[in-house]
């Protein structure tokens, strides 16, 4: 066996070729049931890889029935009537499922791709369901998951957080459950989360330095989400050692109460004119945006409200209504780079939605196979602070131990 059969340009992982091949070899007759293997040395010469290259390969082999390993003899071939068919195969592999109150946002889907690849990796089946942004659809659902026998749910908590009763109830009954991105904080279950109060605090210290001191602050509808709590909480941080006073008319939970998808914000005049309103009697210097849909709204509204011939409504066209040419800067809370031009924004905590999704399922499945103690895991993913200057060059905020027990 030569090199030539593993083709390092071929997308396909280098342990699953070898494994394509040598099943062939078993199947073609070259290996037939009852001999022996070449040793894993032979096999790692013959292919050109890495020994954990063959492992991982004759792992499959071993998993799908193929051969078996002796202690001290070497690996056998099986024979086929020894070997549990692909179906059954299946129906032996556990199973995690994954519950989010929707799944067509980018970020939410970059979790959900974290999921899918370190659960695939790991052998698990994934089942992944929506609640539709209903609270009561999401106790439905994980009742079903759980009946429908899989081992373990990752979580996308719905905003409302009404589902304290049930989830401590799982807590009880120990079944492996990890929450994602925000948590219940009354509640000792496990949990992914961004470092999100480290992000705030980085975010604000550096608008400071750059000399900005009036930095207003502006959320989303979901202001009891944990990791709200966590950026404000990094953000007043900062504020304290500048030795500057937190404003409570700098924080503004209201603008958006709800939220809009990009065709609708055109007829969302109401929060649009809070915002001028707000800029216009509190003149922040700077902004704090929340999340990437916040940004994108408040940008889109300050242009509008800085050129009055972009006025998309009769009553944002009445002559008596000045312009708003607000000339500070934006730091945000960012799954995607800030892009390179952009009239206002400035900094971004760039965090990566399929880390957090593979670690939360790192997580699960080290639950599921008892690898873990008893004590909760909080596991704190860290975020870049990037410029949109110079976005070649990033700070990161690495500050917390993966994983950190408390």
């Amino acid at each position: 066996m030569t090199t030539e059969n593993i083709d390092s340009s071929n997308p396909l992982p280098l342990y699953f070729q070898v494994y394509q091949s040598l099943l062939e070899r078993i199947q073609r007759g070259e290996f037939p049931p009852g001999s022996f293997l070449p040793p894993e040395r032979r096999l790692t010469e013959d292919y050109g890889v890495s020994r954990i290259t063959i492992i991982k390969a004759l792992d499959e082999l071993a998993r799908e029935q193929y051969i078996k390993r002796q202690q001290g003899r070497g690996t056998i071939v099986t024979d086929p009537t020894e070997r549990t068919s692909t179906e059954e195969v299946q129906k032996q592999r556990r199973s995690i499922a994954f519950i989010c109150h929707v799944l067509d946002h980018p970020y939410l889907f970059q979790i959900l791709m974290g999921i899918a690849r370190t659960a695939a990796r790991q052998q698990y089946n994934l089942q992944v369901i929506s609640s539709y942004d209903t609270g009561n659809e999401e106790v439905r659902h994980i009742k079903e998951a759980i009946a429908r026998n899989v081992d373990g749910i990752i979580i996308f908590p719905h905003q409302g957080y009404h589902n304290e009763s049930l989830y401590r109830e799982l807590q009880q009954q120990h079944f492996p459950l990890v929450m994602v991105d925000r948590y219940y904080p009354q509640i000792d279950t496990d949990c992914v989360i961004f470092d999100d109060e480290i992000a705030g605090y980085e975010l604000a210290k550096q608008l400071l330095q750059r000399g900005r001191r009036r930095i207003a602050v502006i959320s989303y509808f979901e202001v009891e989400a944990t990791s709200v709590n966590h950026r404000l909480s990094g953000y007043r941080r900062a504020l304290q050692q500048w030795g500057l006073p937190y404003h409570d008319d700098l924080i503004w939970l209201d603008v958006y109460p709800s939220f809009h998808r990009s065709d609708e914000l055109s007829q969302d005049t109401s929060a649009r004119e809070r915002l001028r309103k707000y800029v216009a009697r509190y003149k922040p210097d700077a902004l704090l945006t929340l999340n990437d849909d916040v940004l994108e709204r408040v940008i889109y509204d300050l242009l509008i409200l800085r050129d009055t011939s972009l006025s998309v409504s009769a009553a944002e066209q009445k002559p008596t209504r000045p312009s708003l040419n607000w000339m500070g800067e934006i730091a945000t809370f960012s799954h995607k780079p800030p892009a390179p031009y952009t009239p206002y924004h400035t900094l971004s905590a760039i965090h990566s939605g399929e880390m957090l999704g593979a670690e939360a399922t790192r997580l699960v499945i080290a639950r599921i196979n008892h690898t873990l103690g008893e004590e909760r895991q909080v596991i704190k993913v860290p975020m870049n602070v990037v410029t949109s200057e110079t976005l070649g060059s990033t700070r990161t905020a690495e500050l917390s131990v993966l994983p950190e027990s408390v």
